[in-house]
Order: structure tokens, then sequence, then C-alpha cells
């Protein structure tokens, strides 16, 4: 008698370990599912972050593009102001000496 209820201790030992194998084995195929759908997500964020950064250095490169055209003609006006200061003053001049 004694033998019959060990081997059906043992059997039942065996049952539960399977029982846990197999639930260890769902809860593992479950993380892994996770695990994919989470690298996924991180690689498309990533791309995302790099196509915003790459975006955002265009964009910066046109304003300093658009920021130098910008100073190029405030000095260009201040250069023309400051030829017709001097043609001005040239006639002046001018004129003064045909009166003299």
């Amino acid at each position: 008698m004694e033998m019959s209820k060990r081997l059906q201790q043992v059997a039942e030992s065996l049952q539960r370990a399977r029982q846990k194998m197999l639930a260890l084995e769902t809860e593992n195929a479950e993380l892994r599912a996770a695990n994919t759908i989470l690298t996924n997500r991180l690689d498309a964020w990533e791309k995302t972050q790099a196509k915003a950064m790459e975006d955002k250095s265009v964009h910066a490169t046109e304003e300093k593009e658009h920021g130098q055209q910008g100073v190029q003609a405030v000095l260009n006006q201040r250069t023309r102001q400051q030829i017709d200061q001097y043609l001005e003053e040239i006639d002046f001049c001018i004129n003064w000496l045909k009166q003299q």
C-alpha cells in the first residue's frame, strides 16, 4: 500500500509541475508578444524622433539662411542710403563750386 500511495504522490507532483510548466510557457509567450510589440513601438518612436530632429535641423538651417539674407538686405539698404547721402553731398559741393 505504501508504494502505491508514494506513486500517487509522485504522479500528483508531476501533474502540478506539468500545469506550472504550461502556465509558465503561456506567460512566456505572452511576454514575448508584449516585448515584440514594445520593441516595434520603440523603433517607430525612435524613427519619429530622428525625423523630427532632422526636420528641426533643416528648419534651423533655413532660418539661419533666411536670417542671413535679411541681414544682407539690411546691409545693402544701408549701403545704398550711404551712397545716396554721398551723392547728395557731392551734388551740393558741385553746386557750391559752380557758384564760386
